[in-house]
């Protein structure tokens, strides 16, 4: 399969902690076919242990660059991709902040990471209708839940904030028209393991910006609709350099990343769909080009 084509396929320019592409990548394989092995791979990328990749993904071991070569064909890597896992892995071994703020500007910057980051594509009007409405995100997680009934009635009256049965029959038939929920011989409905991600279709900024303002919008409702024992809301409005956007970027991405990951390995029982978002954007113009007095020269840790 092609790996542009591949929409499950995790995407290394994603990624901030090596570790975690690497545990995603093999876990993909898995799933896409039960047969991969650690030996398999072993074989495919010409090192002298199975346990070697093992052994990164669990932090047992820090690659050597030999080793990355290896990985990177085992993982039919492209030049960009190899050289971008090369930073990722520079990037955990910085011993300052100072330094993984160089190495981060490096990987934001550099054009070989940018241009390969997604496929830009024109959405299908499928696509553009599935993207532009809320409840489909939230009904095709919901999807994974116990207890799942696809039913236009169920649906309409289980949403936060409720829908109409024709919105929830419209979303139905756009899944599963999308594949990405699957009706088997048994009746039940099952999900594809699919990973969308808004930078897929940069080109559609009408649809992406529709997105974010539905999910703030529902937020903004939240604190009027929801109990507080039910919700979480916490902002900070902050004075940040410029050289330390980079840094506050990459950790939110992993905070992200973990608490997705995290939801994703809960127990399948008493269940709810709920929207989780963080934003960092500037409340001002830039002021001053030099730092103030006595800022510099502190200490990292």
């Amino acid at each position: 399969m092609s790996r542009t084509s591949d929409l499950d396929q995790p995407d290394i320019f994603e990624y901030r902690d090596y570790r975690s592409f690497l545990r995603d990548w093999f876990e993909h394989r898995k799933r896409t076919w039960p047969e991969f092995s650690y030996e398999f791979f072993m074989r495919k990328a010409g090192l002298g242990s199975k346990a070697t990749l093992h052994n990164v993904i669990s932090g047992r071991r820090n690659p050597r660059e030999d080793t990355l070569s290896a990985f990177a064909i085992g993982m039919e890597l492209d030049e960009n991709e190899a050289a971008y896992l090369e930073k990722l892995v520079e990037l955990a071994l910085c011993k300052t902040l100072e330094e993984r703020r160089e190495v981060l500007s490096v990987m934001i910057e550099d054009p070989r990471f940018q241009k390969d980051r997604r496929l830009e594509r024109e959405l299908s009007e499928t696509e553009t209708r599935f993207m532009a409405r809320w409840y489909c995100w939230a009904i095709w997680e919901l999807a994974r839940a116990p207890g799942f009934r696809a039913e236009p009635a169920w649906l309409a009256k289980t949403m936060i904030p409720a829908i109409t049965e024709e919105e929830a029959a419209e979303a139905l038939e756009l899944l599963f028209g999308l594949k990405f929920l699957e009706l088997g011989e048994d009746g039940r409905v099952s999900t594809r393991e699919i990973r969308i991600s808004t930078n897929d279709v940069v080109n559609q900024r009408d649809a992406v910006r529709q997105i974010y303002r539905s999910n703030l919008d529902h937020a903004y409702d939240s604190l009027l609709t929801i109990d507080h024992t039910e919700r979480f809301h916490r902002s900070a409005t902050l004075l940040i350099p410029d050289a330390l956007f980079p840094e506050m970027e990459a950790k939110l991405i992993d905070v992200c990343r973990e608490i997705m990951g995290n939801a994703d390995e809960a127990v399948r029982s008493r269940v709810r769909v709920y929207q989780f978002g963080v934003q960092l954007f500037p409340m001002s113009h830039h002021v001053g080009d030099d730092p103030p007095v006595g800022d510099e020269g502190g200490d990292d840790g």
